[in-house]
């Protein structure tokens, strides 16, 4: 059981490097190129059609990570899986109190600022999502 989780988790964590990869260096640094007159459908229609792409494998990420967690409390593999835990969480939060906030900001009008702060402040989920593919690659190897 804990194979399929594991495959599961690793599958999702790889796909949402690749995506954040292209958000990162080319959805993001896009937004600025977009007329200001419509700025606001582009946006939202973007953010309303990732949002069903990524939130499924984010959740899926987090819970099989719990699980992971839970079901190897007394193995060798606990704290490399807490690690891997802790950095979905990280994920979590940035996405909450540094992207989400942006977003908002960016659904009501254009904004150069809250572009460079959504731009900026992805590096961090950007970085960690490649650190944690890598890091379960490793775990395979």
């Amino acid at each position: 059981m804990v194979d399929i989780v594991f495959l599961t988790h690793f599958i999702c964590s790889i796909f949402m490097t690749g995506v954040i990869w292209v958000i990162q260096r080319v959805h993001y640094p896009s937004f600025k190129y977009i007329p200001k007159q419509d700025f606001v459908d582009y946006h939202n229609f973007h953010s309303f059609h990732v949002t069903w792409i990524v939130a499924p494998i984010m959740i899926i990420e987090l819970f099989t990570a719990a699980f992971m967690v839970y079901e190897n409390y007394y193995s060798e593999f606990f704290t490399k899986f807490l690690i891997v835990l802790l950095m979905n969480i990280i994920l979590w939060i940035a996405t909450f109190f540094l992207s989400v906030p942006c977003h908002n900001d960016l659904s009501r009008d254009k904004s150069d600022q809250a572009i460079q702060k959504l731009v900026r402040t992805n590096w961090i989920r950007t970085i960690f999502w490649t650190v944690k593919s890598i890091f379960l690659i490793v775990l395979i190897v």
